[in-house]
């Protein structure tokens, strides 16, 4: 790279236009971005979208579906399967057996109309498991971010929550995030940026809220079970793009 003021001949002509005056209008655009998402976020969170017609998302039926019937996954074995509540929401809560000591615990809440939106659903979670697991408690919170090859070869992120689950008997390691067909994050700001960024093509980002708890030694280390759960990241997520979120949009 030269450096910004290098060492050359003066001359008496005007000085060469550079990037520097470039700079303000770059602050004013991200400026105007700042206020657009401050003007737009409210309303998402408040139930109600600013654009009056936002396209249809077309992968609801295959997103019922995974609901009614859980999620097949390569090399692993669905042993139970059913529909239950949380905080007045329907989830699929599945037992599955793979390459693991024990089964694991996924739940998956899809999205159910065009409208519907990811809020903060881990709280529902955490207290369905309260009520499962007796004296549960929750630490070693981390934020975790995992590559995942899409079905043509490309490579999106998922980040997710990572943090140990306990009581005086079990522990688990938790995953949670929001999927979508280009990446995913425990965050619903992060889906409605992608979702609106969708719809500038006539599209839009179908949803799914992911949480796994898959069983480790009691109050062991949380290093201990990255493997296999950057393995069931990366298997969840491509299923997902392979299967459910592969609907184009109408025309």
């Amino acid at each position: 790279m030269k450096p910004l003021n290098p060492s050359t001949p003066m001359n008496d002509g005007p000085p060469p236009k550079t990037g520097k005056r470039s700079w303000p209008l770059w602050v004013l655009l991200g400026f105007m971005v700042v206020i657009l998402a401050i003007g737009a976020i409210p309303g998402y969170f408040n139930g109600s979208w600013q654009w009056q017609s936002p396209p249809k998302v077309v992968a609801l039926k295959e997103l019922r579906q995974v609901r009614n019937n859980g999620l097949t996954l390569s090399g692993w074995e669905t042993i139970e399967q059913m529909e239950i509540r949380l905080g007045g929401h329907r989830w699929s809560y599945q037992q599955l057996e793979g390459n693991w000591e024990k089964p694991v615990l996924l739940l998956l809440l899809i999205q159910n109309s065009d409208l519907d939106q990811p809020r903060v659903e881990w709280v529902d979670v955490n207290g369905f498991v309260q009520q499962i697991f007796r004296d549960w408690q929750t630490d070693s919170y981390q934020m975790k971010t995992w590559e995942v090859k899409t079905p043509s070869g490309e490579e999106v992120r998922v980040r997710s929550r990572f943090f140990r689950g306990w009581n005086p008997v079990q522990t688990f390691a938790v995953v949670q995030w929001y999927a979508w067909p280009t990446g995913g994050n425990p965050a619903p700001v992060n889906w409605f940026m992608a979702d609106r960024l969708a719809q500038t093509r006539g599209d839009r980002a179908p949803w799914m809220a992911v949480s796994m708890m898959i069983p480790m030694e009691h109050l062991g280390d949380l290093e201990d079970v990255e493997d296999i759960s950057q393995s069931l990241v990366q298997t969840i997520q491509t299923t997902l793009m392979e299967t459910v979120f592969t609907q184009s949009p109408v025309q």
